[in-house]
């Protein structure tokens, strides 16, 4: 992927994908996308007590992701990293 257009139009219904988050690590884990719109996509996962758990991510602004191949790295205002998923 070579920009957010890209990985929209990727990241589709049933999609799986990889979620590492470096500031909460205990919910990161694997990920199946239920629906994908043009400002979010809502996925299911796996908590960390093991129970089915449905969640939403917002698009950010482009000044804070990167894609680097087939990561998206989330970034804080401030700029450091803060989650990325892996297709």
């Amino acid at each position: 992927m070579k920009s957010l257009a890209e990985a929209k139009r990727q990241l589709t219904e049933g999609t799986q994908f990889f979620c590492e988050h470096f500031e909460r690590p205990h919910v990161s884990g694997k990920r199946t996308i239920l629906k994908a719109q043009t400002n979010a996509i809502k996925y299911t996962f796996h908590d960390d007590k093991g129970n089915d758990t449905v969640g939403w991510t917002h698009w950010p602004k482009t000044d804070q992701l990167r894609i680097e191949g087939a990561t998206i790295l989330f970034l804080n205002p401030n700029g450091t990293p803060k989650f990325q998923y892996t297709v």
